[in-house]
């Protein structure tokens, strides 16, 4: 790729000092939220049969395609919104809205409230759509140089997908082994992090131009 002024900038400038902290900030939120999401995404509706919260596979589909929709709700909610919140409030509130739901659902798994796992899904659910469902992919490329856009999309993609195969390897296998409240609140630290990276490595790209941007 090349600057401005012909000048060429391979991919591993993006690891100088100078780009670090917005390279951690692209790629661990996007990361954590593949972790957490491929896991909820491939597994749920199996969890739903074994959990006894689905009758056959039919309802367990459903029941998964509703909060699929709550996601995809507050995704077209937000997105028309998100330089009004701005990035990094969106992705710090659907991180943490994403931990309460988890926890919220592991609590009342095992106190057998099955309307409260309901409830702590759907506020999972809505905080992927307005949280970083919505802002990851933004954020992994706007705050960054034009001519370093592409690489640093590429990089956060790479190592979000890193998640997703972390997560569809080790879900089934700490669910077995230590039961599905302990999955959730594990999933629930997760999101914390995420929420915790976005926070501290924070640059709000909203409402700013790509020349101020630059610096």
């Amino acid at each position: 790729m090349k600057a401005y002024g012909g000048q060429v900038r391979h991919w591993t400038v993006l690891l100088r000092p100078l780009w670090r902290n917005r390279l951690l900030l692209s790629t661990l939120p996007w990361f954590c939220l593949d972790v957490v999401g491929l896991g909820i995404a491939l597994y749920f509706p199996l969890v739903l049969r074994s959990e006894g919260l689905a009758s056959n596979n039919m309802m367990a589909a459903a029941i998964n395609v509703v909060f699929l929709l709550i996601s995809v709700a507050g995704i077209i909610l937000i997105l028309p919104r998100i330089d009004r919140f701005g990035r990094i409030p969106l992705q710090i509130a659907g991180f943490t809205l994403m931990a309460l739901g988890l926890w919220l659902f592991a609590g009342a798994l095992a106190e057998k409230s099955w309307l409260v796992v309901y409830i702590g899904c759907a506020i999972y659910a809505f905080g992927v759509g307005v949280g970083p469902g919505a802002t990851v992919i933004a954020l992994a490329v706007e705050i960054f140089p034009t001519e370093l856009r592409a690489s640093a999309g590429g990089f956060a993609t790479a190592v979000s997908r890193l998640g997703a195969a972390l997560s569809a390897l080790v879900f089934p296998i700490i669910y077995v082994d230590w039961g599905l409240p302990i999955v959730l609140v594990l999933m629930g630290i997760v999101c914390v992090i995420g929420a915790s990276v976005t926070f501290h490595y924070a640059v709000e790209p909203t409402r700013k131009s790509l020349e101020s941007m630059e610096s």
